[in-house]
C-alpha cells in the first residue's frame, strides 16, 4: 500500500516531464526503490544490553551493560565521529 501511494503521487508530480505513461511509471518506481534504500533501518545487536541502529545517514548506539544508560548518535556522512558517548539520566 505504501508503494502504491508513493508511485501514484510521484507519477502526478512528474507527469509534465514524462508524458508517456510507461516511462513515467518506470521513473516513479525507480524513485521509490531509491527512497526505500535511503530510508532502510539496520539493527546490529551486540549483546542483550547493547546495540547499534542505523536509520538513513545516522547511527545510534545504545548501551545499558554498565547501568549507565549510554546513548550516542552520529552522522555516517561526517568525516569524524566524536567518540564521546552521551549519557542519559537513568529513569526511575
Amino acid at each position: 500500500m505504501e508503494r502504491d501511494n508513493f508511485v501514484r503521487i510521484a507519477m502526478a508530480i512528474i507527469k509534465r516531464d514524462y508524458p508517456f505513461r510507461p516511462q513515467r511509471m518506470a521513473v516513479a518506481s525507480k524513485m521509490y526503490s531509491r527512497w526505500v534504500e535511503r530510508n532502510k533501518m539496520q539493527i546490529d545487536i551486540r549483546s542483550n544490553k547493547s546495540l547499534y541502529v542505523t536509520i538513513g545517514n545516522y547511527t545510534y548506539y545504545i548501551d545499558d551493560s554498565t547501568n549507565e544508560q549510554i546513548i550516542d548518535k552520529w552522522n555516517n556522512k561526517s568525516e569524524v565521529h566524536s567518540g564521546e558517548p552521551h549519557k542519559s539520566k537513568p529513569r526511575r
